[in-house]
């Protein structure tokens, strides 16, 4: 099942409603994958301790921009797991365009293959990655 919280309105509960729904389904055994693509990394800030100290190839960032697999972060809640945002990732709408443009030309021809090769693998972080 996938489960998607998606608004443009700032102030909405996004953060608040996917972190509540994320942990009570979790808690109810379920396993949750959160992936955090909000460029203020919130979600990431909250469930991550050590939130800081994790390097943006860490990140959804790198996933997005550089086509890596995907880097799953454990939570301190039981069965809830994490991919965490990044800062940075507030630019990626402009370098997401700009790479499409290059990839090709026409009624959308990079942009079925960009999509397409931009669905990453997924990884567990494991330290000393």
């Amino acid at each position: 099942m996938v489960i998607s919280i998606a608004s443009q309105k700032g102030g909405a509960g996004k953060t608040t409603t996917s972190i509540s729904l994320a942990a009570g389904l979790a808690r109810k055994g379920k396993k949750v994958l959160l992936i955090d693509v909000d460029s203020q990394a919130n979600s990431s800030k909250v469930l991550l301790h050590n939130y800081p100290s994790i390097a943006k190839e860490e990140t959804v960032y790198n996933a997005i921009l550089k086509r890596l697999p995907l880097i799953i972060h454990q939570t301190q809640v039981s069965r809830l797991d994490i991919v965490p945002s990044h800062i940075l990732l507030s630019g990626t709408d402009v370098e997401l365009t700009t790479a499409i443009d290059r990839a090709g030309s026409g009624a959308g021809g990079g942009m079925v293959t960009g999509a397409q090769s931009a669905l990453p693998d997924i990884r567990r972080a494991q330290p000393g990655l």
